[in-house]
């Protein structure tokens, strides 16, 4: 792994660490912005923005395969896709998910059967 990834690891990590990549499954009870789309966005480096307006979700694309980490919610799926792919990254090349969530719920199962 480069120093850039490295670096781009690192602060993406720091990130979800602090609390920004919360997510949760969708319900009627969720906040709209929890599925609201946004323009997916570079952050630094090989270091995308590819969630939506409430929910984070990053990209790092590499020669080796892309990663996702946090796919936000199942209702986001498509959503995500669309991202990933709006910031030249096929979907093929993703080839990690990393959740910043145990899984245990059928929400983020759900999620990441879609993605």
């Amino acid at each position: 792994m480069s120093a850039v990834h490295r670096i781009s690891v690192s602060l993406v990590a720091a990130a979800l660490a602090a609390g920004l990549g919360i997510s949760a499954p969708a319900s009627a009870d969720d906040p709209p912005e929890w599925s609201t789309p946004v323009k997916p966005f570079r952050i630094v480096g090989n270091v995308y923005y590819v969630g939506t307006k409430g929910l984070a979700a990053y990209l790092i694309p590499s020669n080796q395969g892309s990663i996702l980490l946090d796919g936000t919610a199942a209702g986001n799926a498509l959503l995500i896709e669309r991202n990933i792919e709006a910031v030249g990254v096929a979907l093929h090349t993703v080839k990690r998910l990393v959740s910043d969530h145990d899984g245990w719920y059928f929400g983020h199962r759900a999620r990441d059967q879609i993605l």
